[in-house]
């Protein structure tokens, strides 16, 4: 809902419970208190929680995002950011003050019943008296309903994080809250920071409602943007060239456009390699560009054959979003030389670590050949059991044989054979056919040896 009101409102500035999880019980005992909450003895950790955060016992509230975060955690020494939190709420606090006796408020509330709201309507006219106040609340399902200062409207929701700008737009409008739709787009409220995992597919807006705000507010380039973003993570790479080139076009310097149409004519092979590294590398490096493009960067030059350049280009990246498992993934890619076996085990076992249940069977053969080369088969064995526990692939299968027979388990060797046997090639099936010969000839030879 903040973001709703600061995407098509008037002003794009924070208030005091924008992005906060609050009951309405808590929301009223802010309000009755006048702010005079969020005491430090009354703030909990909640490890029950996933991700952690933050729970101020008295309210209800819950802090996600407005202390440090480490793995999207908040970390058991949040207190020692207390000081800088609660001098941003009394900011907030003062602000909400300000207004309420200034000008006239619209207050906006999602989720209430008819008797919750007469509650919250009487506790902010006792607190704020002289306040010109009325009251929005906006419902998922129900019916409607009209209080002393309010009313109530049936918005519906959809199944993203921001909700549906179709539906906002009318009421908000009919409100009063905006005169015209769609000022801002998503980076403008949320800010660069916000990297993609937090608009991933399935919680970013639609084609359909990116072209509304498009045809609702041309001159903002920044939607184009967000529209070659959406058609990146669908891999449309021409709707993404079109989309970004408009932007260009629209506004030459906005934020994204030049790297998104990079990327985009690199997987159209409208640029070699070596022309993508030039161009997408200095994007990457600019001050507020995302750690996630040094990955596609570093991709561009590791292909042009320029891999210490990707590795820098990973390494500085790492640095801004430590625990971003792709770009040691990609770091893995760039590690194949034997000389770098021991930093490819690090890389990869940490990149394992940080990508949880997202495992990548590539760089697990990776692991296995890494480890085989400093000597430790038994440790390669597993990582190459890993591998073949996916999808056959013949070097999988292959590297698993291999690592089998150098540990003497020659007839498991074979069974790993005949399954690589199933997905060679012409040439890997008369490699294979010498090896499987060979090894057949040292079982015999060793059982007549008994």
């Amino acid at each position: 809902m903040a973001f709703q009101l600061r995407m098509h409102g008037s002003e794009n500035i924070a208030h005091f419970f924008d992005w906060l999880a609050t009951p309405i019980d808590g929301l009223i005992r802010i309000i009755e208190r006048n702010f005079d909450v969020f005491h430090p003895e009354h703030l909990t950790l909640r490890l029950d929680h996933t991700p952690h955060c933050v729970q101020d016992v008295v309210t209800g509230v819950t802090f996600h995002h407005q202390f440090p975060l480490y793995a999207h955690h908040v970390q058991p020494d949040f207190l020692l950011h207390y000081p800088a939190f609660i001098k941003k709420f009394q900011y907030l606090a003062d602000r909400f003050r300000t207004y309420m006796a200034t000008r006239p408020v619209t207050l906006v509330r999602r989720v209430i019943d008819y008797d919750k709201a007469l509650r919250l309507e009487r506790a902010v006219k006792t607190t704020f008296p002289d306040a010109d106040v009325r009251f929005l609340y906006l419902l998922n399902q129900g019916v409607g309903f009209t209080t002393p200062l309010g009313q109530a409207h049936v918005i519906g929701t959809d199944d993203s994080s921001f909700g549906d700008p179709l539906l906002w737009v009318p009421i908000l409008s009919d409100a009063g809250l905006i005169d015209r739709p769609y000022r801002r787009a998503t980076i403008e409220v949320l800010g660069v920071a916000h990297d993609d995992y937090n608009l991933g597919i399935e919680r970013r807006f639609t084609v359909a409602q990116l072209t509304a705000a498009i045809a609702a507010n041309p001159e903002n380039a920044a939607f184009l943007v967000e529209l070659a973003q959406w058609y990146a993570l669908q891999g449309q790479w021409q709707d993404m060239l079109v989309a970004a080139e408009r932007a260009i076009a629209c506004n030459p310097s906005v934020w994204g456009a030049a790297f998104y149409a990079g990327w985009a004519a690199w997987s159209l092979g409208r640029l070699t390699p070596h022309e993508a590294a030039d161009r997408l590398q200095r994007q990457a490096h600019l001050p507020d560009a995302r750690p996630s493009w040094a990955l596609i960067a570093a991709e561009a030059l590791r292909l042009a054959g320029r891999v210490p350049e990707a590795l820098i280009c990973l390494d500085q990246a790492m640095k801004a979003d430590p625990l971003d498992y792709r770009l040691y993934f990609e770091k893995a890619n760039c590690l194949r030389d034997p000389k770098d076996a021991r930093e490819m085990v690090l890389v990869v076992q940490a990149a394992r670590r940080l990508a949880g249940d997202r495992p990548s069977y590539l760089h697990e053969h990776y692991l296995a050949n890494a480890l085989e080369a400093l000597g430790d088969l038994e440790g390669a064995l597993q990582a190459a059991e890993r591998t073949v526990s996916g999808p056959p692939i013949f070097s999988f299968l292959w590297t698993y044989a291999g690592l089998l027979h150098k540990l003497g388990r020659n007839q498991a060797a074979l069974e790993a054979l005949e399954r690589a046997r199933a997905v060679a090639n012409p040439e890997q099936l008369d490699h294979l056919d010498v090896v499987v010969e060979r090894i057949k000839k040292r079982i015999a030879v060793a059982i007549m040896g008994l």
